[in-house]
């Protein structure tokens, strides 16, 4: 796999056109994590929720 500053530079995506969208619909998904534990999920989902509010 490429490192991150290998990867091709899109004519499409950038930082400046592009958003990253998180979306949890549906009751139950955090069980379905398996790599850390749900309070970790949780709280990971919690600590980004403040960084993309502002952008939106």
């Amino acid at each position: 796999m490429p490192q991150p500053d290998t990867f091709p530079k899109s004519p499409w995506f950038n930082s400046e056109t592009s958003a990253l969208v998180l979306i949890d619909h549906q009751s139950g998904t955090m069980q379905l994590v398996r790599n850390i534990t749900s309070d970790a999920a949780l709280h990971n989902a919690v600590l980004l929720s403040p960084i993309i509010s502002p952008i939106t």
